[in-house]
């Protein structure tokens, strides 16, 4: 019998991308992924900086379809992100009745487009107590999901904890999702940022750590949660809960935490997204090509 040759084991594509603007409509934002080498993209169908939002056409959703057609990014694989000015812990009236009406909206035009996931900041309780906080959080998130649709995802994204902000350790964000019935829980699930993970004070940085952080999010939450990972690296240090997103492997996130994330297993099917420094689309071709590198070395 003729001797085998060790065969190197081929890896699964990279499922990494970045967020996109949609100032040209989203058929253009999917076209300016595919042109950076996105397989999966992330964007707003909204400003982020109001609340006022624009219906959607016939001719958008036409636009967003043919361009997922020619670029061969899996629909699954197309992120939104809700406006930053939600804030469904606000104890302002006026803000949280505005935060609950965005949500839900926000939640429609995800059907409408027929996107899966919808990325939200849990909230801040600015003027009231963290518990407080979760607990308007999981009362509205409550109602929405009771109104809106099944086919749309609400991922809370943990958080890197400034000031007031709720979700900078998993166990908060256990709090709101063990806080919902049963068929609210299933419409809600996770996103997690590694800028975020790292300014909030958690862990990755060796085998050991890396594997226990997961142990305990996978006790409070269950990593079947996590449908989304922002891949990020961070201006600000460990455990600072400042939120500065740096290029990859230019922060000071250890590259070996890169490499467990981007090789792990449980984490090959996610969408990995870039919301990293840019000034053009140079930049997140930058990232990506950087991301690859270490997936593959």
């Amino acid at each position: 019998m003729p001797i085998q040759k060790n065969i190197p084991i081929q890896k699964k594509p990279l499922l990494i991308g970045a967020h996109m603007s949609i100032k040209h409509g989203f058929g253009e934002a999917i076209q300016d992924g595919a042109s950076i080498q996105c397989k999966a993209i992330q964007f707003f169908t909204k400003s982020n900086r109001q609340w006022y939002a624009k219906k959607i056409m016939q001719k958008d959703i036409t636009l967003l379809n043919e361009a997922l057609i020619k670029s061969h990014i899996d629909r699954k694989n197309v992120i939104v992100h809700a406006s930053y000015l939600i804030n469904l812990a606000s104890s302002n009236n006026v803000t949280a009745k505005k935060s609950y009406d965005g949500l839900l909206e926000e939640l429609e035009r995800c059907a409408i487009l027929n996107l899966p996931y919808l990325v939200l900041h849990p909230g801040a309780a600015t003027e009231s107590t963290t518990k407080e906080g979760i607990a308007q959080i999981t009362f509205f998130l409550e109602e929405i999901m009771q109104k809106s649709s099944e086919n749309v995802m609400v991922l809370l994204e943990n958080m890197a904890g400034q000031g007031t902000v709720i979700g900078k350790n998993f166990q908060e964000l256990a709090l709101i999702i063990n806080g919902l019935s049963m068929s609210s829980q299933k419409k809600v699930g996770i996103c997690i940022d590694t800028c975020h993970l790292f300014a909030a004070g958690i862990p990755f940085d060796t085998q050991e750590n890396y594997e226990s952080t997961w142990q305990s999010f996978d006790k409070l939450i269950g990593r079947s949660k996590i449908k989304v990972i922002h891949l990020n690296d961070s201006k600000s240090a460990y455990g600072s809960h400042v939120d500065r997103h740096e290029h990859i492997t230019k922060g000071k996130i250890p590259i070996k935490s890169f490499k467990m994330i981007l090789n792990d297993p449980l984490f090959t099917n996610i969408p990995k997204i870039l919301e990293t420094p840019h000034a053009s689309l140079s930049d997140h071709l930058m990232n990506i090509q950087q991301v690859e590198y270490l997936y593959n070395n």
